[in-house]
């Protein structure tokens, strides 16, 4: 165990790197923020902020937290930090359903790491989802990549070197485009040569930077398409199907972005919170019918589904009140309530099925979605508005990570027994599921 696996967010500046300058560290942060996305992503399921996760995962104080530039810790320091996130880590071995502490490190530091040594951040969030049944070559490939990206960038800006970034960048986009290349194959989707240019005639940092929001917002979307393709296509035992993630989106009023009207002041968008619980139920339903269902739950109906008096007391009840709040945003989901309601739905549709026969939770989905829940969003304007993802592109992403996943798939049986392609039904999601709008990217 090691200290880079709690490698904390560089969005509060204050102290982080004195020997920057200003317009590079600007930069900086904002890629620091990108390299920290499983830490975000992390303190949006749990419903709190990024200093209260980091001072439980670290023990560090928040004042300490604040100040950045964890290089800098004492030795001493660094072995308490470790020695609390085992500490941590040993609490939550301890069920008698928990795996042993062991073999929960060994896997733990078995995350890839870049080039440099370093921890990769994106590829240790994807390693994580292989916790469950699945094996993620392609996502851990895609999100490697990235790491090295970002740490290559990091060191121009902390150079001050605007040359070398702009470089880096264009080295990085002429050999894999749009799309990552994994395995060694031609770059598939080549990047728009507009792109080329607009880095080119880049002569500031402050430009640098909007370049800079722009490329690694697609490289994340690439990423989560990488894994919902890879994970997917495990979890459905191969079976056909379309992309998982873009059922947990925001969802906007049928017809919303394109006259720029609300029909109803009711449900003028979904939340992925919402769609997630709907997604929950689905999947569910699917495997107790081998079908989906025709309409989507209500609260009601939900709330009957997942109330367990044998599980809770009466003050944590789940009424339609409480589900109609979760809907709306009023009542946070979290990733521990989001498991515990679908170990709920497994008790309600398979009462005599084990713990080991009941279908395992769409974890990946669930921590996106929880995530995006907090960044697509805003809360400045109290939930008013959100952010539309380009469902049409991401389309296109995973449709290539399909494809790459079958390719490597072909001739062998690996983690899930294949279904034939050429005689499995494909999945198709009901109209109710997909409803959604395509805009620009985030």
């Amino acid at each position: 165990m090691t200290t880079d696996t709690i490698s904390p967010s560089a969005q509060n500046a204050d102290g982080c790197l004195p020997s920057v300058a200003t317009d590079a560290k600007a930069v900086w942060q904002v890629i620091g923020i990108f390299a920290s996305m499983r830490l975000l992503a992390l303190a949006a399921g749990r419903n709190e902020s990024l200093p209260s996760l980091l001072h439980e995962m670290t023990g560090l104080s928040k004042g300490r937290i604040a100040q950045g530039d964890f290089d800098s810790l004492r030795e001493s320091t660094k072995l308490r930090v470790e020695q609390h996130a085992l500490d941590r880590l040993a609490e939550r071995c301890s069920g008698p359903d928990s795996d042993p502490l062991d073999e929960v490190v060994a896997w733990i530091n078995s995350s890839p790491r870049t080039s440099s040594g370093a921890l990769g951040l994106w590829a240790a969030w994807i390693h994580e989802f292989e916790w469950s049944p699945a094996r993620l070559p392609i996502s851990k490939a895609v999100a490697l990549c990235a790491d090295e990206l970002m740490e290559r960038l990091m060191a121009d800006c902390k150079a001050d070197d605007l040359a070398a970034f702009k470089q880096t960048w264009r080295d990085h986009l002429k050999y894999h485009g749009d799309a990552v290349r994994v395995g060694g194959e031609p770059a598939v989707m080549p990047v728009d040569p507009d792109e080329l240019d607009a880095l080119r005639t880049i002569a500031r940092w402050e430009e640098a930077r909007t370049f800079s929001v722009k490329r690694l917002e697609a490289l994340y979307l690439d990423l989560v398409a990488a894994s919902d393709a890879e994970w997917g296509s495990q979890y459905f035992r191969n079976r056909p199907h379309l992309p998982m993630c873009p059922l947990v989106m925001v969802r906007p009023q049928e017809g919303l972005v394109e006259t720029g009207r609300a029909t109803s002041r009711r449900n003028v968008f979904f939340r992925p919170a919402r769609r997630l619980l709907e997604l929950l139920y689905a999947l569910s339903y699917l495997k107790r019918y081998k079908l989906l269902p025709t309409e989507a739950p209500t609260p009601k109906e939900l709330a009957r589904m997942l109330d367990d008096p044998s599980q809770t007391e009466d003050k944590d009840a789940v009424t339609a009140r409480v589900i109609s709040n979760h809907f709306d945003g009023t009542r946070k989901l979290t990733i521990d309530l989001a498991l515990e309601y679908w170990a709920r739905l497994q008790r309600y549709y398979f009462p005599n099925e084990t713990l080991q026969e009941r279908l395992v939770p769409p974890l990946p989905v669930i921590v996106f979605a929880l995530h995006w829940e907090e960044i697509l969003i805003p809360k400045e304007d109290r939930g008013k508005s959100f952010l539309l993802v380009d469902t049409e592109g991401y389309g296109a992403h995973w449709a290539l990570r399909r494809r790459q996943w079958l390719a490597k798939q072909k001739g062998a049986e690996v983690g899930h027994s294949q279904t034939d392609q050429t005689k499995a039904k494909p999945l198709v999601w009901p109209a109710w599921m997909t409803t959604q709008s395509s805009l620009s990217p985030l």
